[in-house]
């Protein structure tokens, strides 16, 4: 992250029960949207977003994709544990 924050506006998002995120509470059952919803404010005041992400993180940045095609610049993504949301 370092060595891009001279360049880029970054952001290391907490998922729902990491760092500084609530964890998950609610009656239906977590899908990765409502991650997704987490990065969103975050795509509305981008003109576009490169998203990176490792295991789950590459999976939500997929899920991104497909939800904000026209806001995702590039994706990067190591290991996502979704490869389905690929097609």
């Amino acid at each position: 992250m370092q060595a891009l924050q001279s360049r880029y506006r970054v952001h290391a998002i907490d998922l729902h029960g990491h760092g500084g995120t609530a964890a998950w509470n609610s009656v239906h059952r977590m899908k990765l949207a409502d991650e997704a919803s987490l990065v969103e404010p975050l795509l509305r005041d981008a003109a576009s977003a490169h998203l990176i992400g490792h295991s789950y993180g590459g999976a939500l940045a997929l899920k991104l994709a497909a939800l904000h095609p026209s806001r995702i610049a590039s994706i990067a993504v190591f290991e996502p544990v979704m490869f389905r949301l690929l097609f």
